[in-house]
């Protein structure tokens, strides 16, 4: 087997998180072919805990279930974890300069000239007009 597909696969085991024996070329993709992703991901919290590794090819991913952790990253820590991998990649001037899109410096600029539109006093108040689509269109 090419070693250059399995080089990653012992990722977690060095930072000592359990997680599915990946598959080469498949990581742990393979599984969705015959499960949902949501039957899958519940199975493997209740299989591998609150935090685990799987891999998207041999690309390795940290799976986090724990409430208290995701709000720590997502909120609080965000700012270490803009390096996201970029969604879109078309080529148009207005499209790759969307907040989505753009990383580093620039995704800092930009967050902090749209945070003020999403405070939580702005956030509830329209909760119920987006539920009401929610509804209407689910």
């Amino acid at each position: 087997m090419n070693i250059h597909l399995t080089r990653n696969f012992g990722y977690f085991d060095a930072m000592g998180l359990k997680g599915p024996k990946p598959v080469a070329i498949f990581g742990n993709l393979w599984d969705m072919m015959y499960t949902s992703k949501p039957d899958i991901e519940i199975q493997r919290y209740h299989k591998y805990g609150k935090i685990y590794g799987i891999f998207e090819g041999s690309r390795p991913i940290i799976q986090v279930g724990d409430p208290e952790t995701i709000k720590q990253v997502l909120v609080e820590d965000f700012r270490l974890f803009n390096t996201k991998i970029r969604i879109t990649n078309v080529g148009h001037p207005i499209i790759d300069r969307m907040l989505v899109s753009v990383r580093g410096e620039q995704w800092r600029r930009m967050r902090a000239a749209v945070q003020p539109a999403f405070t939580t006093a702005r956030t509830r108040r329209h909760y119920p007009l987006v539920r009401q689509c929610v509804t209407e269109q689910l």
